[in-house]
């Protein structure tokens, strides 16, 4: 414990022992005065000083007669940058720089069969946000889309929503750009066909209409996989919330501040985390100490990851029962956590009574739902965990207590209500059909160890499932985290705790179709993935993934920025990402029409 003791009482200490008896009254709520402690801020050093990143809220591309249009959307966000940069993967002295305004970078002129890497500079620190691609779509190929098209169009698929053309429902859209509107068109309906130039910043209702006229070989019905994008990915950086409260104490007293503090910093990266909480004190008084720091309680968690699926199917009546389609998705999950609460007194000058404490408590949970599905009897609980680690030190105790079915229930049950677009409904019954569900597989390790390291190093989730998609039916894939913390202490003290943690899940849409009576329910094989690391090895997410994708998936996989891999297993190099895999030899595609309003380049 790193303490400066201001000159005067040292030397009084040093002079003579009951000057120190004396400033410590046993009684007293009140410190010594004249005490000073310095913040140990060694403990901090592995969090760095980042800023947030700036994060990409959609990329579209859109095929015309005269060339590519491709428009780069920031949410707004004071980390939205200035400028973008557009850089050629396959020759990296080709850059295009282009100014945002409104939120939106465009960009024309680029071209085809190229994937670009989109990179931008905020705050001094260069970013690498995510990819560009060029290459054309073929049949069969997954729409991936931006988390606020994916929801409207999960939304369209509700029987109350039926009655509108899916087209009309789309140029009504708010909070879609018409620049992503068109391109999903672009792909949807027309299965990549070029668009004249002469409509350059229009809907292509007309062309629509056509298309799907011409579209004879897929039988009455129009399917196609649209897979929900996350909004962030940082392959170069890590997205860092970092927060620092040094020299401050629960009390507004300014000899409180001098005898004693706190700080707390984090990292995340979806569900997992980085964080510290440290409490210190010296010659303090009689008073406990404490802080809590809570994440994911008294409001949803932010410590998520989502993969969502929607089979959009339709026809001339737009959402028809004879096009059903059913797929098989496979997903394979895990999160590992490591705690380590450590507690100590003790100081110069300590004589009377003296204590401290520190717990860490960190929770996960990964379920599927329906998207769409009203109440949470959909709900399928698939794996949770609960990890404790205690040390308590000369009688001190936590000021928390220790988690259970019921305080996670209720934190899963508020994600829910953001996942899905069906009602919850009654909340109190659906809180104890998810606390009953969590109760009933909830795993919980406890380590507890006095005045020294209490250390718990668990996967709370490990494990794989496979479920059925049907068509307009949407489900997700979530993956939640929350932790409680808390540090105490008496007089003379130091109490620290720490999480760190790491992820990875997977899902992957089966491709194929059952029989030549079926080809609308024809698909390429749909991979996506995110991972994040804050414990042992990131390489090892990487390999899990991959591996699991070589072991399931077709002979070869396509990034969905057209990089190819080879030898089966695709070669992960983002944090997330999203891919596909041809299931018909040769790499051929699915069987479909595609209009001829001209001819994309191949």
């Amino acid at each position: 414990m790193k303490f400066k003791i201001l000159y005067t009482l040292l030397w009084a200490m040093l002079l003579s022992p009951f000057v120190t008896f004396s400033q410590q009254d046993i009684d007293s709520d009140d410190p010594v005065p004249g005490v000073t402690v310095t913040p140990d801020l060694s403990l901090i050093s592995g969090y760095g000083n980042s800023t947030p990143s700036p994060q990409i809220k959609s990329t579209s591309v859109i095929f015309y007669s005269d060339g590519i249009s491709a428009a780069i959307e920031f949410p707004a966000s004071p980390t939205t940058p200035a400028s973008v940069s557009v850089v050629d993967q396959s020759n990296l002295a080709n850059v295009r720089t282009q100014a945002v305004s409104g939120g939106k970078a465009e960009l024309s002129g680029l071209v085809a069969n190229k994937s670009y890497a989109i990179k931008a500079s905020y705050n001094g620190q260069n970013y690498t946000l995510g990819t560009l691609s060029t290459y054309p779509y073929n049949p069969g190929d997954p729409i991936s889309v931006s988390p606020d098209l994916y929801r409207a169009l999960s939304l369209y698929v509700k029987p109350s929503t039926q009655a509108t053309k899916l087209s009309n429902y789309l140029v009504a859209l708010g909070n879609v750009s018409l620049h992503e509107k068109t391109a999903f068109a672009q792909q949807y309906f027309m299965n990549g066909a070029v668009l004249p130039a002469s409509i350059r910043g229009q809907y292509p209702m007309a062309y629509v209409g056509q298309s799907l006229s011409q579209r004879t070989s897929e039988n009455p019905c129009l399917c196609n996989m649209v897979v929900r994008v996350q909004p962030k990915a940082t392959p170069d950086q890590q997205e860092i919330d970092f927060n620092i409260t040094p020299l401050e104490s629960n009390s507004g007293l300014t000899w409180y501040n001098n005898n004693a503090y706190w700080f707390l910093a984090a990292k995340e990266k979806g569900p997992a985390k980085q964080m510290i909480l440290h409490n210190a004190g010296n010659l303090a008084g009689n008073k406990v100490r404490s802080k809590i720091w809570k994440v994911g309680e008294n409001g949803n968690s932010n410590k998520l990851v989502q993969l969502s699926y929607n089979y959009l199917c339709l026809n001339g009546q737009e959402l028809p029962a004879e096009c059903a389609c059913d797929k098989k998705i496979k997903f394979d999950f895990s999160y590992t956590t490591k705690l380590d609460s450590e507690s100590d007194t003790g100081g110069m000058g300590c004589i009377f009574s003296q204590n401290a404490s520190a717990r860490s408590q960190d929770w996960a949970a990964a379920f599927l739902t329906r998207d769409n599905a009203n109440g949470v009897q959909d709900v399928t609980m698939l794996q949770s965990g609960l990890a404790v680690a205690t040390s308590t030190c000369n009688g001190g105790q936590p000021v928390s207590v220790i988690l259970d079915a019921v305080k996670i229930g209720a934190e899963v049950i508020k994600t829910l209500g953001d996942v899905k677009t069906g009602s919850i409904g009654n909340i109190v019954e659906a809180t104890n059909i998810i606390v009953n569900l969590i109760g009933g597989i909830l795993e919980q390790l406890f380590a507890d160890q006095p005045c020294n390291d209490a250390i718990v190093e668990t996967p709370l989730l490990l494990n794989s499932t496979v479920t059925t998609i049907q068509s307009n039916d949407p489900i997700s894939f979530v993956m939640v985290s929350g932790s409680e913390m808390d540090v105490t202490g008496k007089r003379c003290w130091e109490s620290t705790t720490k999480i760190n943690s790491s992820f990875h899940a997977t899902g992957l849409l089966m491709g194929g179709y059952p029989n030549q009576a079926s080809l609308h329910c024809c698909s390429d094989y749909v991979a996506s993935w995110a991972f994040g690391s804050y414990l042992g090895d990131e390489g090892s997410r990487k390999a899990a993934i991959a591996s699991y994708l070589g072991l399931h998936g077709p002979t070869a996989w396509q990034s969905i920025n057209g990089q190819l891999n080879s030898g089966g297993a695709l070669n992960i190099t983002t944090e997330l990402g999203t891919a596909f895999g041809s299931p018909f030899p040769n790499g051929g595609h699915c069987p479909t029409l595609v209009p001829n309003f001209g001819q994309i380049p191949r």
